[in-house]
């Protein structure tokens, strides 16, 4: 860096402004509240940093020389800059920005996650929501271990010591292909299905769990055509009538109209459960952290959005 930049310093940029602003020494020195001496001073070694005059002084004030006058242009461009600038650092430092590391299970990011994440972003564009998918267990297990900031699950154990915000609202229904005997059902309680074949989920899915806990409650077993990992697969299955399914209704209506399927509303009390957002503690959250929680629990009332048209 040359020594003359180095020499330069705002405070004497600012009293040189000065001195033209107030028309003196004098009275800049008033405004600034500084003796009239220390401004003379600043400017001396300005003009000594510069190698060059830039004023002269006389009884009726100053007068600019030619650098004098490009100095100060550029004087006043430093503050516009720097006023800029710490407008700019204040935006930052209110601004919301950063990564938010999630896992979510196939449920919610088939239902209501991509609407959400659109809406957030619009919110919050300075924030990166990293995603995983994971069954509900490995969700628990990855927050507990602090793999990720918040997960979206449904299965809570209340000694797992985290804490929960619910977020979306998800309903269950029978789903099965045309023909099937019980396709034409209008509704249909979950104990009415326990003698026909099921496509099922993986054993480790919050989905295959609760099925098999609310058949177990009823004193049965399900029999289970195939099980299978993705909502996908279980659909195709359901259209070539291997066997009916328990799934999320907005889930089933996803395939709806392409794959012919009947979806009939189940009308047991457990088929309505709450999605949870999932996390440790929300005061040890980091600041993009906090407010995923708070826009994705403010959107439990939100329309739904994954749905095709067939409604």
């Amino acid at each position: 860096m040359p020594q003359t930049i180095k020499q330069l310093d705002l405070t004497s940029l600012r009293l040189f402004r000065a001195v033209q602003a107030e028309g003196g020494v004098v009275r800049a020195a008033t405004a600034e509240h500084i003796a009239p001496s220390a401004i003379s001073r600043r400017i001396s070694e300005l003009e000594s940093a510069l190698g060059t005059k830039l004023m002269f002084r006389d009884a009726s004030g100053t007068r600019l020389t030619r650098a004098g006058e490009v100095v100060l242009t550029y004087a006043m461009k430093i503050d516009v800059d720097l006023q800029r600038m710490i407008a700019e650092i204040a935006h930052v430092d209110a601004s919301v920005y950063g990564t938010v590391r999630v896992l979510a299970n196939l449920s919610s990011m088939v239902q209501f996650v991509p609407r959400d994440l659109v809406a957030l972003e619009q919110t919050y564009p300075d924030v990166v929501v990293s995603f995983e998918e994971r069954l509900s267990a490995g969700i628990i297990r990855g927050i507990g271990d602090e793999v990720a900031d918040v997960g979206i699950t449904h299965v809570v154990d209340e000694g797992c010591r985290l804490s929960t915000v619910p977020y979306r609202q998800e309903v269950f229904a029978l789903v099965a292909g045309s023909g099937h005997p019980l396709a034409n059902r209008e509704a249909i309680r979950f104990s009415e299905t326990l003698d026909h074949v099921h496509i099922g989920f993986s054993e480790g899915s919050a989905l295959g769990q609760i099925v098999a806990m609310k058949a177990g409650e009823l004193g049965r077993s399900l029999t289970y055509r195939i099980r299978v990992s993705s909502f996908d697969s279980a659909c195709s299955l359901v259209a070539a009538r291997a066997g009916i399914c328990i799934m999320p209704t907005k889930v089933a209506e996803v395939y709806r109209s392409r794959l012919q399927l009947r979806i009939i509303p189940l009308s047991d009390d457990w088929a309505a459960r709450h999605l949870m957002l999932v996390f440790k503690r929300y005061d040890s959250l980091s600041p993009q952290a906090r407010a995923f929680v708070d826009f994705m629990s403010a959107r439990r009332n939100a329309g739904d959005d994954c749905a095709d048209d067939e409604r």
